[in-house]
Order: structure tokens, then sequence, then C-alpha cells
């Protein structure tokens, strides 16, 4: 009823709709739905690509190597990766504040530095389970809900 007299004005209306339970979703909101894309978690040359994004007005040493970085981070999603360069990019500043209340001095802040990626990895790790039970169950449900859907198809999208 809410959507009355949509049809009437020649406009298109899309609909979106994002869970990351969709086997908990109504049937009737399924029948609604017909397209079903799996946002499935980056592979490699993805989470290169994200990291690219999130450190692009860092300052880095040189010996940061943003692929090394995305083949240490297997199960890490756009998300898990953004908290991992935050927390990079803390351990410098704590640097600063400690020296700051130790009245040491320097209070510039350096560039961020692999150790610290790799020392960040030690506190910010995966929101996938190691097993990947959780992705694999939502892998095959996308399956099971498009098989045999015509026009239907997987798409990889990166969260």
């Amino acid at each position: 009823p809410a959507m009355e007299g949509i049809k009437g004005n020649n406009k298109r209306v899309v609909v979106l709709g994002a869970t990351n339970r969709p086997f908990d979703l109504d049937e009737a909101i399924l029948r609604r739905m017909p397209r079903r894309v799996l946002v499935d978690l980056p592979d490699e040359k993805g989470r290169a690509q994200i990291l690219n994004i999130v450190l692009k007005h860092e300052k880095l040493t040189d010996d940061v190597d943003i692929e090394q970085i995305a083949a240490m981070t297997q199960n890490y999603s756009g998300s898990d990766l953004t908290n991992l360069c935050v927390a990079a990019a803390y351990r410098p500043i704590r640097e600063v504040l400690s020296a700051e209340l130790q009245k040491s001095g320097d209070s510039s802040v350096r560039p961020i530095r692999m150790q610290d990626f790799i020392s960040a990895k030690e506190e910010v790790r995966p929101s996938v389970s190691d097993d990947q039970s959780s992705i694999q169950h939502l892998r095959q449900w996308e399956k099971s809900m498009n098989k045999g859907r015509r026009g239907s198809q997987l798409l990889h999208l990166y969260t």
C-alpha cells in the first residue's frame, strides 16, 4: 500500500536490502527480492586495492609493502583492513604522547613503518573465523537461492 501510485509516474524505483544473515529472512521478503548478491571477502588483490585507498593520505616509510600486508591479511574484510590501518597509524602517535608525558621532547609524528602494521596485526584480527563457517554458510545460501534463476549472477564485491 505504501508504494501505490509509483507505477503511474514512469520513474524507476530500486529497492535494496542488506543483511549478513540472509538465511534468517522471511520467505515473503525473499520472493520480493529476486536478485541476491554475495558481498564476499576481498582476495589478495582486492585487499591491496583497499589498503591503497585507506592509506593514500598517510605518510609511510619506504619499507611499507602494501602487497605484503595484503598477503598477510587473508580473511580480513574491508572493515578489518581499515581497523588494521588505524591501529598502525596510532603507534607513532602513542610514541609522541609517551615522549610528551616523559617530557623528553620531540613532538613530531613519524611516518608509519612496516613494523607498525606487523604489530597492529597482533591487535586487529579478521572478523571472519579461521574456519570460515559463517562465510561458507553465506556462500551455500547464495548458491541455493540463485540456483536455476534465469539471469541471476554471483557478484563478488568487497566490503
